[in-house]
């Protein structure tokens, strides 16, 4: 996962971050939702739990966005040129991102949203993806033909930066780096945009980068890669092959990979262990989603931008543009347009797999006999046989709605009723399933024209002439009807 972290219990946390001792969790968001962000390119995106803010790194306008977990850009930090990779504290208390073209990495209290140091790297060194692993602050460096691996630490009185930890001359540029909680002493490194791709995996439990693993992979073009939260995996998200691919960092062995589709750009994986895979697809989902321990074949869900531009196709994912909320509550997007028009996407229930009902009725029927209805459910995560589903009927009635109870559904998801609707009319059968911890909530409905007897209504005396104050009597005679027996006879008179 992006949002690199090492355990709290490290002198370099304990020492040299802004400790923020701060409770509580957000609500659950209501809906998906977007927001217009103010940015002209993405470099990077992570999220703090902690202050429930979102840092977003433009390089084109040389700042840092920081918003709210709704996209409201709270704090615009500038005078950053080209900063790119961000990466966060174990506490959440310090922000730190590569400044390549001022040649520093910057440090920026996640509290007060100021910069709080600003570290020297180097002349021409251009620092891009931090990442913090074996008690230091570890990035990649270097212009064309320059690439290397430097680190930075700051558990001392003064900070040490030492470069040229990669003496191979791996790199062609400066590479990506990433890390996780679950393997502190390890870092995971990978060239973007390069074809073939180089992925590399050290060991910085002693302070120096010690190459255990080095591959050059069938993938071009890295976008983005994900460490796993156990330490055990590196997700990478490549122009090609069409799925993102795993790898044991013990070896760089190649396992099983998420099926996505063309071109993904961006990976993050949340400390449950849920991987989020971003395509830039203009006309599949953009965004897949599968569970730890999961099928990496079928999704648990997808998301698919709308398009807000004026090409065809959706807006599309930017590369490495995709951050989870710590809690696995929400996933955090920057998309953009055909316009060049950046959106800040806040997409919900992301770990429930989408049901889908669907319900069936005759067009029509004959009142106070028994019709049948038919349903069914369907997810990329299979129900289980007996899914209550309610039932409600509206018609002339109970416009209110009447419950029927509940019906359960067999082990292929199909449920059925039956009915005699008391009213003719227009009746409409709603069926609602409430969800679960798997699966979103679904209904559906179908109506039904049910028939009425004509009824018919007579009245004496009809078009006759009476005299003036005279009584007359008039009789109505009303045949048979369902229920309302009430006859209204009116006159109208001439005249005022």
């Amino acid at each position: 996962m992006r949002t690199r972290r090492i355990s709290t219990a490290t002198a370099f946390a304990v020492l040299f971050s802004s400790v923020v001792l701060v409770g509580g969790t957000a609500g659950t968001a209501a809906a998906d939702s977007s927001r217009i962000l103010p940015a002209t390119s993405l470099g990077d995106i992570v999220a703090d739990g902690v202050h429930q803010r979102v840092f977003i790194s433009d390089p084109q306008s040389g700042q840092i966005l920081a918003t709210d977990y709704s996209g409201r850009v709270v704090r615009v930090l500038g005078e950053l040129p080209g900063v790119t990779g961000l990466e966060l504290s174990a506490d959440s208390g310090t922000l730190y991102a590569g400044v390549a073209a001022s040649d520093h990495i910057v440090a920026i209290d996640t509290a007060t949203l100021t910069e709080s140091a600003r570290y020297d790297i180097g002349l021409g060194t251009r620092p891009t993806h931090p990442a913090l692993a074996g008690g230091k602050l570890w990035f990649g460096y270097g212009a064309a033909t320059e690439g290397n691996i430097g680190s930075l630490d700051l558990s001392g009185e003064e900070p040490v930066v030492t470069l040229d930890q990669e003496p191979d001359r791996t790199w062609y540029s400066a590479p990506v780096l990433a890390s996780s909680p679950g393997a502190p002493d390890k870092l995971a490194a990978a060239e973007e945009s390069s074809s073939p791709a180089e992925l590399a995996v050290y060991d910085v439990a002693s302070g120096t980068a010690q190459r255990t693993a080095k591959l050059r992979s069938g993938a071009s073009n890295v976008s983005d890669i994900a460490v796993s939260p156990d330490g055990t995996q590196l997700v990478v998200a490549s122009g090609a092959p069409y799925f993102h691919q795993v790898y044991r960092t013990s070896d760089l062995r190649a396992e099983q990979g998420y099926t996505s589709k063309h071109y993904p750009n961006a990976v993050d994986i949340a400390p449950n262990g849920t991987v989020a895979a971003g395509i830039e697809g203009s006309y599949d989902p953009d965004i897949y989603i599968y569970p730890k321990g999961a099928s990496k074949t079928v999704p648990v869900r997808t998301y698919d931008f709308p398009n807000t531009g004026t090409h065809s196709g959706s807006d599309l994912l930017e590369s490495a543009g995709l951050a989870w909320a710590p809690d696995g509550s929400r996933l955090f997007a920057v998309s953009v347009n055909s316009e060049g028009t950046r959106s800040f996407r806040v997409l919900t229930d992301p770990t429930r797999s989408v049901a889908t009902l669907s319900i069936s009725a005759p067009a029509k029927a004959t009142r106070a006999k028994a019709l049948t209805v038919k349903g069914s459910i369907k997810a990329s995560v299979a129900l289980p046989a007996g899914t209550p589903v309610t039932v409600t009927r509206t018609d002339v009635e109970s416009p209110k709605g009447k419950s029927l109870g509940t019906v359960k559904t067999d082990a292929k998801g199909a449920f059925t009723f039956k009915d005699a609707p008391p009213a003719g009319g227009k009746v409409t059968y709603k069926a609602t399933y409430a969800g679960s911890a798997k699966h979103t909530a679904a209904s559906a409905s179908a109506s039904v024209t049910v028939s009425r007897a004509a009824v018919s209504l007579k009245l004496n005396r009809n078009k006759a002439l009476y005299a003036y104050n005279k009584n007359v009597s008039f009789t109505a005679t009303l045949g048979k009807t369902h229920k309302n027996r009430v006859v209204e006879l009116w006159a109208d008179p001439f005249g005022a």
